[in-house]
């Protein structure tokens, strides 16, 4: 097997390896719990703001909240990550926040829409991008969301890589 095919399990090793370096350190523990607290209220909470509705009207499920929760961590693993390798190289190239912003943005959009559980909470939220582009977005939702997982899967990934010491490309 050749050094450039590495399995999705390695991978998956690799990404555990990275986090549990990086949770390992006091303070970046606590701003993993706190931001994955903050992200998930603000993803429960944001469809609710715009179109002026409580938790409960919005008809979240067990596995609403459940799937929201892991996006929340996913995105701050991303996010705690993203700083502990700027801490470790003492700078934040352009390559650097375009991936940490990519996997961000990706969490986002798909807690958005995994959450919204109806089409005025995603026509409010993402009214700048015009009627028909909305309801593109509304009949194609399940592929958003798991487009976006994936981006946010990709940014773990390559976060991890900086973590682990094994990107060639940024030469952490």
């Amino acid at each position: 097997m050749a050094a450039a095919e590495i399995s999705i399990m390695d991978k998956l090793k690799n990404i555990i390896k990275a986090a549990n370096t990086v949770l390992s350190i006091k303070k970046y523990s606590l701003i993993f719990i706190l931001l994955s607290v903050a992200v998930f209220w603000i993803i429960i909470l944001a469809p609710g703001w715009v179109i002026s509705a409580d938790i409960q009207s919005q008809g979240f499920t067990a596995n609403d909240f459940t799937f929201l929760a892991a996006a929340s961590m996913l995105t701050s693993l991303v996010i705690t990550m993203q700083l502990f390798s700027f801490k470790i190289t003492g700078k934040i190239g352009a390559a650097r926040s375009a991936f940490s912003g990519a996997g961000f943005f990706s969490a986002l959009s798909a807690a958005i829409f995994s959450s919204a559980t109806c089409g005025l909470c995603i026509a409010a939220v993402f009214s700048f991008l015009g009627a028909s582009t909305v309801i593109f977005l509304v009949d194609n939702r399940m592929y958003v969301v798991l487009g976006s997982l994936g981006l946010l899967l990709l940014s773990l990934y390559f976060s991890s890589k900086r973590v682990n010491n094994d990107c060639d490309t940024c030469h952490v």
